[in-house]
């Protein structure tokens, strides 16, 4: 395959070349040009467990905020839990970068971002569907029953609970056990009910955007079992969509 554009390689590596624009330390400004009128940047990285993508992304991000007015930084992690957890000015940041940002997260590099003062009015998402730990049920159920009440709540607590307990499960099995996908295919239909209580509920009442936020959680949560139902081939592909369909509703 690779070798059928052999022949364009040459002209592909020179294309590239005129684009590309070398950056030492702190010269964002040469981004200016590219930067302008854009509402959405995309900051990529070839490899997590990186630091220096993480020490020159946070520059990179501080100069963004304080130059060109962004206000919000979404983060490869949980939806749900990003977007309930409070990071800046937590005296217990470490345990809240732990339950509220995957692993790929948990690193000096980013916590320097939390303490930072300059970018304290930051708001941080998520757009992921993978779940990170229980710890976020908590606030979630809290929420759902101070605005929607305790038939819902409940509910949401029962499959909840569930959820945690199949996903340390399914971590462990390379190919799932048929037993498995039985009760995976149960857990989706216990979540519909959720989502189908709460779009009721949301139908005949106005709400807060938190409550807003938990409702795109839950049905997270209905997708990340999706993922593991179409198996391990389509299941990468499958994530991607989710989290784009997560950045649109946002």
């Amino acid at each position: 395959m690779f070798n059928k554009f052999a022949d364009q390689r040459t002209n592909w590596k020179e294309q590239i070349n005129e684009q590309l624009i070398p950056l030492d330390e702190g010269e964002w400004k040469q981004l200016d040009r590219f930067l302008e009128g854009k509402q959405i940047v995309l900051l990529g990285e070839n490899s997590h467990w990186v630091s220096e993508y993480y020490t020159n992304k946070i520059k990179l991000v501080q100069y963004l905020h304080e130059k060109h007015g962004f206000r919000v930084l979404v983060l490869e992690s949980g939806l749900v839990e990003a977007g309930t957890t409070e990071f800046f000015g937590n005296r217990n940041l470490e345990s809240a970068m732990e339950n509220g940002l995957l692993g790929i997260y948990h690193n000096e590099e980013m916590a320097a971002l939390f303490t930072n003062e300059g970018l304290k009015d930051l708001t941080i998402a998520g757009m992921d569907v993978q779940p990170i730990s229980n710890d976020c049920s908590k606030r979630i159920l809290s929420c759902v029953e101070q605005e929607m009440g305790g038939h819902v709540a409940n509910k949401l607590e029962d499959v909840e609970a569930t959820f945690f307990e199949l996903v340390a499960q399914i971590r462990n099995e390379v190919k799932l056990a048929k037993d498995t996908k039985k009760q995976l295919k149960q857990l989706v239909e216990g979540y519909e009910e959720v989502i189908s209580l709460m779009e009721k509920e949301m139908q005949a009442g106005v709400y807060s955007k938190r409550l807003q936020l938990i409702y795109r959680g839950i049905v997270n949560r209905k997708q990340w079992l999706l993922v593991h139902l179409k198996g391990r081939f389509r299941s990468g592909s499958l994530r991607d969509v989710f989290m784009y369909e997560n950045l649109m509703v946002a």
